[in-house]
């Protein structure tokens, strides 16, 4: 799933022969970034170091006040608290090379401005240790692909406030957070958290997330959201603790045996989705057809105007309205 097209060598052993006219291709263990693309700006030469002990917080940071293009060579970012702030910056790295390791409590890194995207690079929640999210999603327009964020305590993805994010594109991406230890529990951290955008004043979000991955953790959890759309999308549940509106959700899996996935919301479709439990819809004017349950889909007394036909239930409907 991730992205290989614009990733260095990672060397081929000190013994290979470098022939004439070839650069030297490092020794076995030494990764090798490729050079930043024309007009693009290495961290490095803002002083960051990569050895994963060096705080390069305030290096990255001086990087992305810079605006452009920001290059992140393969290395281990000990940080806390980046921020992008110029509009159109695009931070990408060196795909599972290139990690960004928290080393405080709060997000790792936040888009403040407008169309940031990210790319081809790793964020890491350092097991836990650190309260907070991965990436905090604010600004219009962000753009978010090849991107894995692992070991959050707080959720891997946050679109914090009302209208957060508006018309984000989150892509090819794979997110887990911290599982809990040691009766520490985390298990319904969710990896996306998507805020209640129903106030009249803001205008519909639009996000959209293709093919994601939440690695055994809860996939979404929606106080409300507006006009997202979820499509090729695999975790372990759905939290709906609001009412989103005209929600897409096509071709997920949620693999949960767990307690029943409760599905609400105003002019929902739901088409092509595979669940390892019972469904319980409560949605209103919306549609649930051709879905696959390994459990019982009960349709509740307030799923009012709802369309459930063509789905594949081991146990069953139950119409309750």
């Amino acid at each position: 799933m991730r992205s290989r097209s614009r990733r260095g060598f990672l060397g081929l052993g000190a013994g290979v022969v470098v022939g004439a006219g070839m650069s030297a291709i490092p020794a076995a263990g030494t990764p090798a970034g490729r050079a930043p693309l024309p007009g693009y700006s290495s961290v490095k030469t803002f002083g960051a170091v990569g050895d994963g002990r060096t705080d390069d917080t305030a290096a990255i940071n001086a990087a992305l006040a810079a605006g452009g293009g920001v290059y992140l060579p393969a290395g281990t970012y000990q940080v806390s608290g980046l921020t992008a702030t110029v509009d159109g910056t695009h931070l990408y790295g060196d795909g599972p090379l290139t990690v960004l390791r928290k080393n405080a409590d709060g997000a790792v890194l936040t888009l403040r401005a407008g169309r940031v995207s990210v790319s081809d690079l790793t964020v890491d929640g350092a097991g836990g240790s650190f309260a907070g999210p991965g990436v905090v999603s604010i600004g219009i327009v962000p753009h978010i692909t090849d991107v894995e964020v692992r070991e959050s305590r707080g959720p891997a993805l946050q679109f914090p406030t009302c209208g957060a994010g508006h018309s984000a594109m989150v892509s090819d991406s794979i997110f887990s957070v911290w599982q809990g230890m040691l009766g520490q529990a985390n298990q319904n951290t969710p990896s996306v958290w998507l805020p209640n955008d129903s106030l009249p004043t803001v205008q519909a979000s639009n996000r959209q997330f293709l093919n994601l991955q939440a690695m055994a953790c809860v996939l979404f959890s929606d106080a409300g959201s507006e006009n997202s759309k979820w499509v090729g999308c695999t975790g372990r549940n759905l939290v709906i603790t609001g009412r989103p509106g005209k929600l897409l959700m096509s071709s997920c899996r949620i693999a949960t045996s767990g307690p029943s996935t409760t599905l609400a919301g105003v002019q929902c479709a739901f088409s092509g989705n595979a669940f390892a439990g019972d469904v319980v819809l409560k949605t209103t004017v919306s549609t649930f057809v051709g879905n696959i349950l390994a459990g019982r889909l009960t349709i509740a007394a307030g799923a009012t105007g709802t369309l459930a036909g063509f789905n594949s239930c081991a146990y069953g409907v139950v119409d309750q309205r």
